[in-house]
């Protein structure tokens, strides 16, 4: 019996011992107020391992269920061809969706394509993340800052406060209307690449670039497409180009790309160069920057960059600054009836804006209609470096929600799990705290 036991046991250490390490996986999912906060921390290869680990079977859902039901399969082997002769992307970016894919498949996701006949590959999660680059439609979006005189007699004191509809797609049918809208979450990125800052970014499973983002400065960068789109032939052959949201997340996430000590909107500007694939504009804003601490950024292949500051508005400025996605500098104005919208708001108020009124300003201007609405608002106050943010869904529209207001500061002081031998470094073994969130229900108006 003895020498029985014995054997047991050498036998079940042989197969502890022949079984594979579990993956470490550098994140950590939690919900704050019915949104998912994925913590990710490493190398760009360990956070995007964690971000397949975790979401994987959900960017599955959206490239199989929205993004193929835009784009015929022809199309899209097409884009598959041209991507790399179109397109480059820093090598962090390029390093963190080989982690995506890696870590779908270690977790044991189904990322199997039926429209392809195959797995789902970094490739395909970069076509899918230049899918507005590669799309000549606009993806609306409208957004607001205040500052200063507009704010000064409100709570706000004076500071800078921002306001942003995301616009995008429902996928065309009641069933896929909420494909993308229902799954927006934060990914809170800590790097351990000193040259890059901890971000936050409001986004989808497997988008790696930046349609809303925010460092610890409150520095942020949120996209709008343009509607000046160049015809094809008129620039192949000068890419390659990067998909704008890289470049946006460059601006945001570098500790310093200007070189003049600090982390400031001027890094975003610079960051946001002229080799965009179509149109594209970017509200930067930067409650640092006395003199303007919001800014518009113009982007369109063949007429370059240009750089619009509230003042240059007279019918919205000199303390306000509006964005639909009309180019005002790099091309004449043209009509738009949300940027009319917010000249009379502007009007009716005398200029003076406070939160409540910020956010019903963003649901005068929202879509509802089913090709195309307004996905998630956001409200931040740089006073208090706070965001609030609803999303639309089964349940409503985002902005006839009360947002989820969340903390900059404390979202990104996570703390990542300590890697050592005496811990599998589950969140439950972990002294950090979750970042905290407030649902607004004990204030007026947006929960402000």
């Amino acid at each position: 019996m003895k020498k029985l036991r014995i054997v047991l046991m050498l036998t079940v250490l042989a197969l502890l011992l022949a079984a594979p390490a579990r993956a470490q996986i550098n994140g950590e999912m939690q919900d704050v107020g019915g949104f998912p906060v994925l913590h990710v921390w490493g190398t760009a290869y360990e956070m995007g391992f964690a971000q397949g680990y975790l979401l994987g079977a959900q960017m599955k859902e959206i490239v199989q269920k929205y993004i193929l039901s835009e784009m015929p399969v022809i199309a899209w082997d097409a884009a598959r061809m041209y991507y790399p002769i179109l397109f480059s992307e820093p090598p962090r970016i390029d390093d963190e969706f080989a982690g995506f894919v890696d870590g779908a498949l270690a977790s044991g996701a189904d990322i199997y394509l039926d429209e392809l006949g195959r797995n789902m590959d970094a490739l395909d999660m970069k076509v899918a993340n230049a899918f507005s680059d590669l799309s000549s439609a606009a993806y609306l979006c409208s957004s607001f800052s205040a500052f200063g005189d507009a704010t000064v007699d409100s709570e706000l004191g004076g500071a800078l406060a921002f306001a942003r509809n995301l616009d995008w797609g429902g996928g065309g049918t009641p069933e896929t209307q909420y494909i993308l809208s229902a799954k927006t979450l934060l990914v809170v990125r800590t790097p351990d690449d000193p040259d890059f800052l901890p971000t936050v970014s409001i986004t989808y499973p497997g988008f790696l670039g930046c349609l809303s983002c925010l460092n610890g400065q409150g520095v942020g960068g949120f996209l709008n497409r343009g509607n000046h789109h160049p015809l094809a032939w008129k620039f192949m052959a000068d890419g390659p180009f990067e998909p704008v949201g890289y470049a946006i997340r460059d601006g945001v996430e570098s500790r310093d790309l200007t070189g003049d000590g600090v982390s400031s909107s001027a890094d975003v500007v610079e960051a946001l160069h002229d080799r965009v694939f179509g149109s594209a504009l970017v509200h930067v804003v930067d409650p640092q920057n006395a003199d303007d601490p919001a800014l518009v950024v113009e982007l369109q292949t063949l007429a370059g960059r240009a750089v619009r500051r509230p003042a240059e508005d007279p019918q919205i400025g000199p303390a306000r600054l509006a964005l639909t996605n009309h180019d005002r500098k790099l091309f004449p104005p043209v009509d738009c009836w949300r940027y009319d919208i917010m000249i009379q708001q502007t009007q009716a108020r005398d200029g003076k804006f406070d939160l409540p009124s910020l956010w019903d300003l963003m649901k005068q201007v929202a879509f509802y209609d089913l090709g195309g609405f307004t996905n998630y608002t956001i409200l931040y106050r740089t006073d208090t470096m706070q965001f609030g943010l609803a999303k639309s869904d089964e349940t409503g529209f985002s902005v006839d929600k009360q947002p989820v207001w969340f903390d900059l500061a404390d979202l990104l002081s996570y703390t990542p799990p300590d890697d050592d031998a005496a811990s599998d470094d589950d969140a439950a073994d972990d002294d950090a705290a979750p970042p905290h969130a407030d649902n607004g229900d004990d204030n007026s108006g947006c929960g402000c």
